[in-house]
């Protein structure tokens, strides 16, 4: 099995108009710079995790935290996000997968590649494995979001067929 083909995936259009729709939480987060005599706040787009600021939301912040050319296909929810191997992506016209990223130490990381038709359920995705000709980066404790996330990050979730073994709304 060519590894390089099961991580990758494309979005095509989707793709573009979710990106051009933007992403992230835009919280505000606090600077406490050491010198300094009040905390300052400035406004970013970050991911969260446990409370804690998360990468960037942005393809370049997945890029750098996987190590390959990223596209993120949704917005960042909670320290996850869908997304997509930009190269792949250029080279399949009908592709199932997308991958899902999981923010472990500030960084992006690969935890799954999924099947965007199917739900996003703890267990049915596969865990990556990195290999010579895609020397991607992967979560060290991938895990799956909580249903509630999975709502909002995975399309297939909401999709009326599967809002029963989701429990998703519509």
């Amino acid at each position: 099995m060519n590894l390089r083909g099961t991580g990758r995936i494309v979005a095509g259009v989707v793709a573009v108009i979710v990106l051009l729709s933007g992403c992230g939480s835009g919280e505000e987060i606090l600077d406490s710079t050491p010198g300094t005599s009040a905390p300052t706040t400035t406004s970013t787009s970050t991911s969260t995790v446990a409370g804690e600021p998360g990468p960037d939301c942005t393809d370049a912040a997945a890029s750098a935290g996987t190590g390959v050319e990223m596209m993120l296909v949704g917005d960042c929810v909670d320290g996850w996000v869908a997304a997509m191997d930009a190269d792949y992506a250029a080279e399949c016209t009908e592709c199932e997968s997308v991958l899902l990223l999981r923010a472990e130490e500030g960084q992006w990381r690969v935890a799954h590649n999924c099947n965007q038709y199917a739900p996003l359920l703890e267990g049915i995705c596969a865990e990556v494995t990195p290999s010579p000709d895609w020397p991607v980066s992967v979560a060290t404790d991938p895990g799956y979001p909580s249903p509630e996330v999975a709502c909002e990050i995975w399309d297939a979730n909401t999709w009326e067929e599967n809002l029963e073994e989701t429990d998703c709304d519509a």
